[in-house]
């Protein structure tokens, strides 16, 4: 349908983030979302590397898919750009704020769009809030995050970008939906609340000639293993809730210290070396190809050093490496969490006073996850324990 961006009628904010701020607004008696966000003249030119049009085009595959699936994304019913608005990204924490920022919150040029309204509820805070999870739930919301991977994945493109804050959830009346991986499928219950997928801003599609997404197409099923795993495991080891408590308490490392999740495993090494030396030879057994990059990792925090994990992967192009590299690390954090909670929390510069130690399922078969190197046995994994509960 074609939308007249004048006729909507903003009726209260609902949120904002570092690039856009979104409304609970109403069109033709139907309540929708409205995001806006500044954009930079150049970027009204459609363009295939960049990701504003990346992510129109991402939407246009979604309201391509049936409608059982399109429930688990969020549909956009139409666009505008404009310099006729006046808006001000109002930043609710305390940002570290670079050149581009600057350069955007100067612009006059304002883009629109007119979004499904998916609720006010994000994973993040609906964990935060919950006393107790049951292990039903939990299994239903792997399975949808899951599905929700393997639906982009299925016409080329990757979120990028599936934490808890860019989830929603809802109450729903559907008893259950079909999961479908490697040519099969299964019928998993939502046992009374549905998850979306909401912002695209870093969607990598097999269509464009980027490095980035070159790399996605070459090596896509490495790619795809380490988007599902380290998605899930962030959920179920209770990183996802410790960050929700951060964001709650406005006390998030990543909006106020550079380089915070590279100073978490400098601190793991520097305070607890021993757990760091074995972590890291465990790891490395089940992904070798990622030596070369964590030999330079710890050869920089011998030194005392933090090198960024852009400039270590710098030190080759091979794509396949430096995700090794990523599941190795990833994975030396989720088992410290796992191991030393309140000592993971207090090194992410978080204060924890009041905080549970929340892993969303038993301690000991996270650690046995940890150990899995492909999909289908990560995912044939959790089907066998969805069975059990």
């Amino acid at each position: 349908m074609k939308i007249d961006f004048n006729n909507i009628k903003i009726k209260k904010k609902l949120g904002s983030g570092l690039f856009g701020t979104t409304y609970l607004c109403e069109y033709k008696n139907k309540i929708y979302a409205l995001k806006r966000f500044k954009i930079l003249e150049q970027d009204k030119i459609i363009n295939d590397t960049n990701k504003i049009w990346k992510e129109i085009d991402l939407y246009n595959y979604i309201n391509t898919l049936p409608k059982n699936l399109q429930i688990f994304f969020t549909k956009l019913y139409g666009y505008n750009i404009t310099d006729t608005i006046s808006h001000i990204q109002i930043r609710t924490d305390n940002y570290i704020i670079d050149t581009k920022l600057e350069e955007m919150d100067k612009s006059k040029w304002v883009m629109e769009h007119l979004m499904d309204y998916k609720g006010s509820m994000m994973l993040g805070e609906f964990i935060y809030n919950k006393k107790i999870i049951s292990k039903k739930l939990v299994m239903s919301f792997i399975f949808q995050i899951i599905n929700i991977i393997c639906i982009l994945n299925n016409g080329g493109y990757s979120h990028s970008d599936l934490h808890s804050g860019n989830i929603m959830i809802n109450k729903t009346t559907r008893k259950s939906f079909n999961l479908t991986y490697e040519k099969s499928q299964f019928r998993i219950p939502y046992e009374g609340y549905q998850l979306s997928a909401i912002d695209y801003g870093s969607v990598k599609s097999k269509k464009y000639n980027n490095e980035k997404d070159i790399n996605f197409k070459k090596y896509n099923e490495l790619w795809h293993f380490h988007e599902i795993t380290t998605r899930i495991l962030s959920l179920i080891t209770g990183e996802q809730y410790i960050f929700s408590f951060c964001t709650q308490k406005k006390n998030a490392p990543w909006f106020t210290i550079k380089n915070w999740d590279e100073n978490i495993l400098k601190q793991i090494f520097d305070n607890n070396n021993d757990f760091y030396n074995s972590a890291m030879k465990k790891y490395l057994k089940i992904f070798p190809k990622g030596k070369q990059l964590i030999e330079i990792l710890n050869s920089s925090l011998k030194e005392g050093k933090i090198l960024t994990y852009k400039d270590i992967k710098s030190n080759t192009k091979n794509y396949s490496i430096q995700i090794r590299f990523e599941l190795i690390i990833s994975r030396i954090k989720f088992e410290f969490l796992l191991n030393y909670p309140k000592l993971y929390i207090k090194y992410m510069n978080c204060s924890n006073i009041g905080i549970k130690e929340k892993p969303l399922l038993d301690k000991n078969k996270l650690l046995e996850i940890l150990l899995i190197n492909n999909n289908n046995t990560f995912i044939n994994y959790l089907l066998r324990e969805a069975k059990k509960v």
